[in-house]
């Protein structure tokens, strides 16, 4: 997908897009666990990035993003040396990470092969800043060509739905992102009208503290 060339979609603030903007059309909303155990929407490596969220959770950065191939933390920093700190609580965090509640009822429950995440600092294409990735090797968190029609049919309407409206630099046009919240904002799906798939999933945002909390206490 190509995104105007200054910008790099952000979460932070995101919060802020959803005042008042609540679904009339939420009869039951899903939740976490209904989400998560949803095999229409997630790839056949998306238990490995779930098994990282407890260790994340008590990192720095606390809002993890899946697009199809990749997990990358949402914070963006000026530089390699403003986002060494960051860099630092997170590896710290997925030290021993095989050991934590969540990890091992993952694996109980959504049987994965356990790789260690080579962490690095990544500069965003679109600009100067860089963000930091959590690098599996090749991988498949989102299935293939997973679209907003899909999560709506398997989830319902969204909880929230918020928007962001990027202006673009000369002639580009504005890039505009809808964001799908569910499971009170614990996971968001956002879509792009920068996409040449109408209603493409761009990625997903996960409150790591919220998803944390919710399966420790529902996943056996």
């Amino acid at each position: 997908m190509r995104y105007p060339s200054f910008l790099r979609v952000v979460f932070g603030g995101l919060a802020l897009l959803f005042a008042g903007q609540a679904s009339s059309q939420v009869t039951k909303p899903k939740t976490v666990l209904e989400i998560i155990s949803n095999r229409v929407i997630w790839g056949k490596d998306f238990p490995l990035a779930l098994a990282q969220m407890e260790a994340l959770s008590k990192s720095d950065d606390k809002t993890a993003e899946l697009s199809p191939t990749k997990m990358t933390l949402s914070k963006l920093y000026a530089n390699a040396q403003a986002a060494d700190a960051s860099l630092k609580s997170i590896t710290k965090a997925l030290i021993g990470a095989e050991r934590q509640d969540l990890f091992k009822k993952t694996k109980k429950n959504f049987p994965f092969e356990a790789r260690s995440p080579k962490i690095e600092v990544v500069k965003a294409p679109q600009n100067d800043s860089v963000f930091v990735s959590l690098n599996f090797g090749p991988t498949e968190f989102l299935r293939p060509d997973l679209r907003i029609t899909q999560i709506e049919k398997e989830l319902g309407a969204a909880e929230r739905v918020g928007y962001r409206v990027y202006e673009g630099r000369g002639e580009e046009r504005p890039l505009i992102i809808t964001y799908h919240s569910y499971a009170d904002g614990a996971i968001i799906f956002a879509e792009s009208n920068y996409s040449d798939q109408p209603r493409l999933v761009d990625r997903v945002y996960f409150d790591t503290p919220k998803l944390v909390t919710a399966l420790k206490s529902s996943l056996k």
